[in-house]
């Protein structure tokens, strides 16, 4: 039983908006179903008044509900209809299952969603994840994302790596520099650790934590000499490769085919100067609400149960990947639109979800994908500022 509980602080104020949301999570996704949810379905019928032409062409009406479930990657996943939806979204973008057979019947998957909780030895962990607009609507309009709960056990096994991560969403709290260069400064941190960790004199997470030590350190950062066009085109390869299996299954088509055929031209003629500097104008109103998306997924993604301190190391590496996509797509979104002197907050908000859930992979995923695209899956401070820049 865990002695502790630590959530963000609107985590019970989260609920569903259904049929108000602008980006369903009922569509697109693969949706996995746990074994006792497939059990259930296989004694439900698939509600009635259910319209054939929602359902998968080799379903009846008539079918039990575990009819729907097919296999994929080895998970149980909900089969998706013609229109790339779960059948049972209804018009009004409700399920009919919970409509049917109320909220029980539900896969765990899409019960908790956008929930993620931690079970650790000395307590538990609540957060939300930004795959879903209304919890981006929380970060949006709060100045910053803090936590509640019980100070956990200082002598529990973890509390280096817990004392890391404090670290790390202390230096994201702090807004006295881009997002950018918090980013690299918890980077120039973690990294630093990784590479003295075994020498004679292993370093102190207080020496990191010394003001004037980080106010040097983020000085420093700040006057590195900078190539906007080289991150830019690392930017955009990068999102073409990510986004590339998900436009083979035709998933996200409506959002990512434009995007991807920007992207594209961005390969046959890079933007001028200028342009980079403009969209940095223009996407500054919106420091906030992605320094929160920062907090917020340090909190979630930076430890996990059983997590070590190169995990930790990799999945920084990824938020910045998550956070390069999310400015990239709406950099590429703002070119679409034809460079408005503003952009509004829900084409941010629809692309920070959109590059959320495709980047969303778990923690074993992440680590094969570094493996596989890069030569070390540590990489090197130069790259991490590479990715940064522009940002």
């Amino acid at each position: 039983m865990s002695r502790y509980t630590t959530k963000v602080s609107y985590y019970d104020d989260f609920h569903c908006i259904g049929g108000e949301c602008s980006f369903t999570c009922c569509k697109e996704w693969k949706i996995s179903v746990d074994e006792d949810t497939r059990k259930t379905w296989m004694h439900k019928k698939i509600p009635a008044g259910t319209p054939a032409d929602c359902l998968p062409k080799h379903v009846s009406p008539s079918a039990p509900l575990h009819s729907l479930l097919t296999s994929l990657d080895g998970q149980t996943i909900i089969e998706l209809n013609d229109a790339m939806c779960c059948p049972m979204l209804n018009q009004d973008k409700l399920c009919r299952v919970v409509l049917s057979y109320g909220e029980g019947c539900l896969s765990e998957t899409c019960h908790i969603f956008p929930r993620e909780i931690h079970h650790f030895k000395d307590r538990t962990e609540y957060a939300l994840v930004s795959c879903c607009p209304a919890v981006i609507d929380f970060w949006h309009n709060a100045s910053s994302v803090h936590f509640i709960g019980d100070a956990p056990d200082p002598e529990e096994e973890d509390a280096e790596l817990r004392a890391l991560r404090d670290l790390c969403l202390s230096v994201f709290s702090s807004g006295k520099y881009e997002n950018a260069i918090l980013l690299q400064t918890a980077f120039y941190i973690l990294h630093d650790i990784h590479d003295r960790k075994n020498a004679a004199a292993a370093p102190s997470i207080s020496d990191y934590k010394d003001a004037a030590f980080l106010q040097k350190l983020q000085d420093t950062l700040a006057n590195l000499p900078e190539s906007p066009l080289d991150s830019l085109i690392e930017q955009n390869e990068l999102f073409l490769d990510i986004t590339e299996n998900y436009r083979a299954e035709h998933r996200y088509h409506t959002y990512l085919d434009p995007l991807c055929k920007e992207a594209e031209s961005l390969t046959e003629k890079a933007p001028e100067l200028p342009e980079l500097g403009a969209f940095r104008k223009i996407i500054s109103p919106y420091t906030t609400l992605l320094r929160n998306y920062l907090i917020a997924e340090g909190f979630t993604s930076l430890l996990i149960p059983d997590t070590e301190f190169q995990d930790m190391l990799m999945m920084l590496q990824w938020m910045a990947i998550e956070y390069a996509m999310i400015h990239h797509a709406v950099y590429l979104w703002w070119r679409i639109q034809g460079k408005p002197s503003e952009i509004r907050y829900e084409d941010v908000r629809d692309r920070m979800v959109l590059m959320s859930r495709i980047t969303g992979y778990d923690q074993a995923d992440i680590e094969d994908y570094l493996c596989e695209c890069f030569e070390d899956p540590v990489w090197d401070f130069g790259y991490f500022q590479l990715l940064c820049g522009n940002l």
